[in-house]
């Protein structure tokens, strides 16, 4: 996996900008678990990524067996509500991603513009300040 990151903490939210290439549920894995750990050592709940730097090539196996390592991980119970920002390119991927996240009770939802998932992650006084 080669994906670069930026991670800007902001009013209440940490702000992922990552850019790179995912090809495997195992990378997949690991971008996940970067991503939450640089919020878990900040002691944040609330994560946006922003991916139009990030293309994701998931078949529907590594999908899933994506969302069952993060269920294993327990990632629904930290308490963690996450929003990506999706390109076109990654739309179909990251849909996918949610629908399975979200069966196993993971807060995790896609959008198309940074107010909405602003306001889906609760932190909508944010809007103005981000950059």
């Amino acid at each position: 996996m080669s994906v670069e990151y930026v991670f800007l903490e902001q009013a209440g939210y940490l702000l992922v900008k990552p850019k790179g290439e995912i090809q495997s549920h195992e990378e997949m894995t690991e971008h996940a678990r970067v991503v939450i750990n640089e919020a878990k050592a900040r002691t944040l709940e609330r994560i946006l990524i922003k991916g139009d730097g990030l293309v994701i090539r998931l078949t529907a196996y590594d999908t899933v067996a994506f969302a069952k390592m993060m269920e294993r991980m327990g990632l629904a119970w930290k308490g963690l509500r996450i929003a990506t920002i999706s390109t076109a390119q990654n739309e179909e991927a990251r849909g996918f991603i949610e629908t399975t996240l979200t069966n196993r009770g993971v807060g995790y939802k896609t959008f198309r513009n940074e107010e909405d998932a602003l306001e889906w992650l609760g932190v909508q006084d944010a809007i103005e300040s981000s950059p």
